[in-house]
């Protein structure tokens, strides 16, 4: 299913605009849009506290799609959901790990009722959902592509989301340059297939940048294989 049949272009554009310009420099459109899909699943998943009035209730509507991931990996039919249908094909597509996507959804559960409030919860939770994401997307672009510096590189994009949110955690600005410091030790055994996974990374520090301004820094780091 191609990105733009369901919207979810569209709606990671707007919801999620740094992983979106990241993934303007896949090249292989089927990929594109398997990642697409995976980082609308994302969105979804993020919009669960904002539609609801409670951290109960937003704990339900996360519930609802973590079965709707037991229904994808039982292999029968799945719920009538445009994101949950596209990510079944994804999944059987690219034979994605479940894991990863369980401790996306667990991540954000846990958020509702802990919020991230220091230095090793925002590392946590950037690890859980952003890490996880960067892992599975990298997988879908190269399968050889080895997990823990993707990982790393991917808790960037986390810290990013944190800070964009509202979040203030003692020293994340010296968190984010560790973090980035760190992901460019190991940078280099990320394939350049597989770098746009985790390119948003290098928009950690450009928070409230334009947008004109994000692609430019974006398109350096992807010429340098750099964050």
């Amino acid at each position: 299913m191609a990105a733009t049949d369901g919207g979810f272009d569209d709606a990671v554009r707007k919801g999620d605009p740094d992983r979106w310009l990241a993934s303007r420099f896949i090249g292989d459109p089927a990929r594109r849009d398997a990642v697409v899909v995976l980082y609308a699943f994302d969105l979804e998943l993020a919009r669960a506290p904002r539609v609801t009035t409670s951290p109960m209730t937003a704990d339900i509507r996360l519930a609802w799609w973590s079965e709707a991931l037991d229904e994808i990996s039982a292999g029968g039919s799945v719920r009538a959901h445009p994101v949950v249908q596209a990510m079944a094909s994804v999944i059987a597509a690219y034979g994605l790990d479940k894991a990863p996507l369980d401790s996306i959804i667990s991540a954000r559960r846990e958020a509702l009722f802990t919020p991230v409030a220091d230095r090793a919860g925002a590392i946590s939770w950037a690890d859980d959902v952003a890490g996880s994401a960067a892992w599975l997307a990298a997988r879908i672009l190269d399968p050889a592509v080895p997990e823990a510096p993707v990982c790393l590189a991917g808790r960037l994009t986390g810290l990013a989301m944190l800070a964009r949110s509202g979040l203030s955690v003692e020293g994340m600005a010296e968190l984010v340059a560790e973090t980035r410091e760190g992901a460019n030790r190991v940078i280099t055994t990320i394939s350049a297939q597989a770098f746009p996974a985790v390119a948003a990374g290098a928009l950690a520090r450009y928070a409230g940048a334009s947008e004109l301004s994000r692609r430019l820094h974006l398109t350096w780091a992807v010429a340098r294989g750099r964050l």
